[in-house]
């Protein structure tokens, strides 16, 4: 928003025009209907749905192979993958016609790759979200992500598109009913129960869109594009708990993903398995959507 703005002003002292800037709310104003959001009582509003949604759920968890210290004696470590353009390109295909988009496929992905995991099917992952659902605050100044957790039972479904099918449903439910973490975690402790058990860590799914988009600013005329790879780094302090998994689209089409983890909790090799077991799943899946998932 502001290499935008920026490029407006830029372009009216060219012309001489005055500026064409976007209608913006103000933060205040957001944080005003998010409370009254989620003022709403547990027999109505977003809060009912959560109810239902989460009736019985625990927050999905990882097992980890050191256990979880009560300390960290190091920071976080970052290990990256790779998955090929070609995979994505029919992963966006997938979701086109389930009617979703390729994050739904990747998180129908990651569902499966829950379930080798641990062996569970109802399965209620966190993801972040970038908390601008409402039309009026798209062009708001301020920090607005949120984590939502995704429940999705998967052990009816026959094939890997019906665990996509089932992944739409879930959020675009759960996106329509978005409330803040902590109203969540509030209204319902049983959910979180499953951070005691010092044998598991949380986990998280972080998809990160594209910039600028198709946005073009008058003052990069002549400009290239630079495209960015993360680097395998020893030591990160950016993650305060748990693990993060980001989901980046590159230029090329290929997936750049990575993976915030600690040592204390994780071996490096569990880490790299489990990214390849991701990579391996979504070629599979997106080869022939109509398999059984149990088989990818």
């Amino acid at each position: 928003m502001l290499l935008r703005d920026l490029g407006a002003f830029y372009a009216a002292r060219v012309s001489g025009a005055p500026p064409k800037l976007a209608q913006m709310r103000q933060y205040r104003e957001y944080a005003e209907w998010q409370r009254a959001a989620a003022a709403s009582t547990p027999d109505a509003g977003a809060l009912r749905y959560w109810a239902g949604k989460l009736g019985g759920a625990r927050e999905f968890v990882v097992p980890t192979d050191h256990g979880h210290p009560r300390r960290y004696s190091r920071p976080y470590s970052l290990h990256v993958y790779t998955i090929e353009a070609d995979t994505m390109a029919a992963a966006a295909v997938l979701g086109n016609a389930c009617r979703g988009t390729l994050f739904m496929v990747m998180h129908a992905a990651i569902y499966v790759l829950a379930s080798q995991i641990t062996g569970a099917t109802d399965l209620a992952v966190n993801a972040v979200t970038a908390g601008r659902n409402e039309p009026e605050f798209q062009n708001t100044m301020g920090m607005f992500l949120n984590v939502v957790p995704f429940r999705t039972e998967i052990a009816d479904c026959a094939s890997f598109r019906d665990v996509v099918l089932a992944t739409r449903e879930t959020f675009i439910d759960a996106m329509a009913h978005e409330l803040p973490a902590s109203v969540i975690e509030q209204a319902f402790p049983d959910f979180i129960r499953s951070r005691e058990d010092t044998r598991m860590s949380q986990l998280r799914i972080l998809q990160t869109p594209s910039q600028y988009g198709e946005m073009i600013l008058p003052i990069a005329e002549g400009a290239q594009e630079i495209d960015e790879t993360l680097l395998e780094e020893a030591e990160s302090s950016d993650v305060p708990t748990g693990m993060e998994w980001h989901l980046a689209r590159q230029p090329d089409g290929s997936l750049s993903g990575s993976v915030h983890f600690n040592l204390d909790e994780h071996q490096a090799s569990t880490v790299k398995g489990w990214t390849a077991g991701l990579n391996r799943i979504l070629a599979s899946a997106v080869r022939d959507p109509a398999q059984d998932w149990r088989q990818l």
